[in-house]
């Protein structure tokens, strides 16, 4: 594969049976979560208000306002590998009018995390209510990172809604095989060239199939730029490569 620079490397082990759908020798299980937000605060300055969720960050997007973003964090045991998340029930809203919020430009210094979710086609920023990243941990198990976007502005309108209580819902399955290193020839790549991994997995239950795939995201905002090709692993029972 081909790699930029400024790029993070996601892989990803699953039992061959989850694509495109999950067979039934994999059970989907689910945990439920409640996410409880603090109310967010307001600071003027310049004429302008900037709102922050304490505890949370900011979502810069270029042309877009500067709305307040909160990550929220899941430990996954290890073999539990997370298929889908999503909202069950919010409540807690807060609706308001008047809020100025101040525009993001290329060469601005407010601090945050750079995406780009989009908004909608009537002016309401962000669009998306939830994303989210499964990271690898040495000891096997993994961290769900989730991203709620509590806060959607109306430039247009001034109108702003906040929703403070997220019950969500995590389906997943159970696989015996893991993770157990990454590694490439070297450190850091230029833009275009080739990139050579190798992808160390081990099964440590009954032999199986399993699908490895691996994303290229981009530094800062997680953005998927690249993937390389799924692989096959059949009959895996024990460490391979």
């Amino acid at each position: 594969g081909k790699m930029g620079a400024a790029a993070l490397l996601l892989a990803l082990l699953l039992p061959s049976a989850a694509f495109p759908v999950m067979a039934s020798g994999y059970q989907e299980h689910t945990r439920s979560l409640h996410v409880s937000l603090p109310m967010y605060d307001v600071t003027g300055q310049d004429g302008l208000d900037q709102v922050q969720i304490p505890g949370g960050s900011m979502l810069n997007e270029i042309g877009r306002p500067v709305v307040p973003i909160y990550s929220y964090t899941v430990l996954m045991l290890a073999g539990e590998r997370v298929q889908s998340i999503a909202i069950s029930e919010k409540s807690g809203f807060t609706n308001a009018t008047g809020l100025i919020l101040p525009i993001f430009e290329a060469n601005a210094t407010v601090g945050g995390t750079i995406s780009a979710p989009g908004g909608s086609s009537d002016g309401w920023f962000p669009e998306p209510e939830l994303s989210w990243e499964t990271w690898e941990n040495a000891n096997g198990t993994s961290t769900i990172a989730i991203t709620l976007y509590p806060f959607r502005y109306n430039a247009n309108t001034t109108q702003s809604s906040y929703c403070s209580q997220y019950a969500l819902g995590v389906t997943y399955i159970v696989t015996s095989a893991l993770i157990t290193g990454i590694s490439s020839d070297k450190h850091a790549f230029d833009p275009g060239e080739a990139v050579a991994l190798e992808v160390g997995i081990e099964n440590q239950g009954p032999s199986g199939d399993f699908v490895v795939g691996a994303a290229i995201l981009r530094a800062g905002s997680l953005e998927a730029v690249d993937a390389l090709p799924l692989r096959t692993v059949q009959d895996l029972q024990g460490e391979s490569s």
